[in-house]
């Protein structure tokens, strides 16, 4: 009896994703599920577990393992509920309705063994759910209509655009076509060639979809972390708009700390007043041949450069940081061939007063033994450190390093000095590698891009 339960779910879920799951769910959030998890909508992902559960509660008999398994699926339905209700202040009653049937199914199981009414046939018809849904996750089917496809539509590289505060252009007649909407719900905007968003500061203007392409996303939406992380990856200018949707009031904390998740922290985003015209978010929209193009937002292109690896070090004040700061420059934008080598005193060259170096705090070789003294280009062993823990991060061949025979104050201390020890590292990539060095506050900041 429990295993037809869990089938009979594994059977109206497909049922409900193949009519539409929208259509169901009076949830703002609840229909952004059906984005699911590795683009594959909830629903379906449903359908796959609860054909399991029921093959595994028709084959094993109170059995701990599947009872851990069913519990596991259950609290994990009802973290999903809880979120939804956080996000909307209200619950989808389809949703509850799947969640409540199998904790009772649950239940049963762990406390009650019906396995007596289960007809026999019923393994059989669990194995032909189970097939079905996972071919239908395989394909990545999704029937809210936006297709699966790769998400990044080619940004196009301009400069920096300019940006102005007017009114919204109403769209032309092709492009305002009336949508259907829920009662009681915000309707969908019109979406033209631009589009008029609020910057972080409230002020009013319009973003250029013939220019760039927008990531709509939303504060509350998990798998969005995902596409944002990707397109820190891209160079700020190659980045498209960052958009968040489904606001309800003021919500800049929130979505300031999801970008700061995402290592976006001065990334430029704007908001959205009314919902777009999409199936959900993550998305990617531009537009193209008079129309409005989407797609899923899953997938970082491979024709711009991408970001392997990344540190930074507080250099703080003072001569020390002055040459810090120098030696960043003599490496920013160095480029790396495939299997070349890097050598920071080649590089970097000779400290000298003529070319800007001052005396700092450093550690010179004496008769007695290694003592810290003040020494023309004391400092730079921080540049040389911080670039170390970005070639770590991005997984390059280190060469050569050498740590200091004295404590320091930072840790994985790179120690070099000319005409002796060096720091070299080999671009191990089939691409070439380019060094981004700057002094941000206090901070020397390492990035290292794939050409």
């Amino acid at each position: 009896m429990v295993g037809l339960g869990y089938l009979l779910l594994s059977l109206l879920a497909i049922i409900s994703w193949k009519t539409g799951f929208s259509t169901s769910c009076g949830s703002n959030v609840c229909k952004q599920l059906a984005v699911g998890f590795f683009a594959r909508p909830w629903i379906l992902w449903g359908a796959f577990y609860y054909a399991t559960a029921g093959i595994l509660t028709l084959t094993f008999r109170k059995n701990f393992s599947v009872a851990a398994f069913l519990s596991t699926g259950t609290i994990f339905h009802m973290t999903l509920t809880y979120y939804v209700y956080q996000a909307e202040k209200s619950i989808c009653p389809s949703c509850l309705l799947f969640l409540i049937a199998g904790l009772i199914l649950t239940l049963m199981y762990v406390f009650k063994d019906f396995s007596r009414w289960d007809p026999k046939f019923l393994p059989g018809a669990g194995l032909g759910l189970l097939i079905v849904s996972v071919i239908l996750l395989t394909l990545g089917y999704n029937n809210t209509g936006a297709q699966s496809q790769p998400a990044f539509a080619e940004t196009k590289k301009t400069q920096p655009e300019e940006t102005i505060t007017i009114t919204v252009n109403k769209p032309s007649s092709e492009t305002s076509k009336k949508q259907e909407t829920i009662p009681g719900e915000p309707e969908p905007l019109s979406f033209g060639s631009q589009v008029e968003v609020k910057t972080k500061h409230g002020e009013a203007l319009k973003i250029d979809l013939n220019k760039k392409t927008a990531l709509l996303v939303a504060w509350w939406c998990p798998h969005c972390d995902y596409a944002l992380k990707n397109i820190s990856k891209y160079y700020s200018n190659d980045r498209p708009y960052i958009v968040f949707c489904y606001n309800d009031g003021d919500q800049r904390d929130f979505i300031e700390k999801k970008l700061k998740s995402a290592n976006l922290t001065d990334a430029e985003y704007y908001i959205l007043e009314g919902d777009p015209p999409v199936d959900g978010v993550p998305t990617m929209v531009w537009w193209e041949k008079g129309k409005l193009k989407q797609g899923r937002a899953f997938e970082v292109s491979s024709s711009v450069q991408k970001l392997i690896g990344r540190a930074e070090i507080r250099i703080g004040k003072g001569n020390g940081a002055i040459n810090a700061a120098l030696s960043g420059e003599a490496i920013n934008g160095k480029e790396i061939p495939p299997g070349g080598v890097f050598s920071f005193n080649e590089t970097v060259g000779e400290r000298t007063v003529e070319r800007g170096y001052v005396a700092a705090r450093q550690i010179i070789s004496t008769p007695e033994g290694y003592d810290y003294a003040d020494g023309i280009g004391g400092g730079i062993c921080r540049t040389s450190t911080v670039l170390h823990k970005a070639v770590m991060a991005a997984g390059l061949l280190e060469v050569e390093h050498h740590s200091h025979s004295l404590p320091v104050d930072y840790e994985e201390d790179t120690a070099v000095a000319w005409g002796g020890w060096d720091y070299k590292f080999r671009n191990i990539l089939s691409v070439p590698v380019t060094i981004k060095c700057q002094k941000i506050n206090e901070n020397l900041v390492v990035e290292l891009w794939q050409n």
